[in-house]
């Protein structure tokens, strides 16, 4: 059943039986937006604004943003659902200028959109992948106590080349799936 993807297990905690949901395949060669990919499978996609705050950047955020230690910086999380189910876990860092004026609302739909309004184009990212778990503790909205994700790292450039934003998400097992195609 492990080996069918029916169960699987999280070490020390034990196994778990997969929930069965439309799995999205999806092609993570072209850079889109959660909002659009989640539409074009037929799910009805959500966000929950869990916060927005002005900080100030240690060393590993002064890097990830090419900006000064010590530097104003924007953090973003925010909870994506399709359907009402959790889909995404987001957590973006964001150069002041980056977003200083978005609202709530602006902030509760897609990203690429709202920069799109305000005539900035993200042209790619620089990603890297992992496994990774969330528990109910970190995400009340979870439907189980522990659910596998797909923990997502990027630093997004602009149409000039410039660091954009610093994001981490994880991405819910049940609902994405990332297929690449490695040639020799």
């Amino acid at each position: 059943m492990i080996q069918e993807g029916i169960v699987y297990r999280v070490r020390g905690k034990g196994a778990y039986i997969r929930r069965k949901l439309t799995s999205l395949r999806h092609d993570f060669t072209k850079l889109t937006s959660v909002t659009q990919e989640l539409k074009s499978r037929g799910f009805t996609p959500s966000a929950k604004l869990l916060h927005r705050t002005v900080r100030q950047a240690d060393k590993k955020i002064a890097a990830k943003l090419n900006i000064a230690e010590g530097d104003d910086y924007i953090a973003v999380e925010r909870i994506r659902f399709a359907d009402r189910k959790v889909a995404v876990l987001n957590k973006q860092n964001f150069r002041m200028s980056s977003i200083e004026k978005a609202t709530v609302e602006d902030l509760s739909g897609s990203l690429f959109d709202y920069w799109a309004t305000i005539g900035i184009t993200i042209s790619y990212a620089k990603t890297s992948i992992r496994a990774s778990v969330l528990t109910q503790r970190e995400v009340p909205e979870l439907d189980s106590e522990v659910v596998p994700f797909i923990f997502v790292e990027e630093i997004y450039y602009n149409d000039i080349g410039e660091v954009f934003c610093y994001v981490t998400d994880y991405y819910s097992n049940e609902i994405f799936s990332f297929d690449l195609i490695r040639t020799r």
